[in-house]
């Protein structure tokens, strides 16, 4: 999650599936989704924490490829 603000900020301080989850505040912008606006082809390999509702691909990401399924996407690059 990049927001550019402080976690007392953005009220994220900690990963899904603990105690003390609560989502980021929605209402902040995302790097990924400034970047995206301005035409920027964003990509977003690997892990997801949703600290935000949706996934990569709500947040400005054109591609998503999870950790699961990136070796067999790498292989198909050639």
């Amino acid at each position: 999650l990049q927001t550019g603000t402080w976690s007392s900020v953005h009220k994220c301080v900690t990963i899904p599936g603990t105690e003390a989850f609560q989502r980021a505040d929605a209402s902040l912008p995302i790097l990924t989704d400034l970047l995206a606006e301005k035409g920027y082809r964003i990509a977003h390999v690997g892990k997801f924490h949703s600290e935000v509702s949706g996934g990569p691909t709500d947040h400005g990401a054109e591609t998503y490829i999870p950790t699961h399924a990136y070796r067999k996407w790498r292989e198909a690059q050639g």
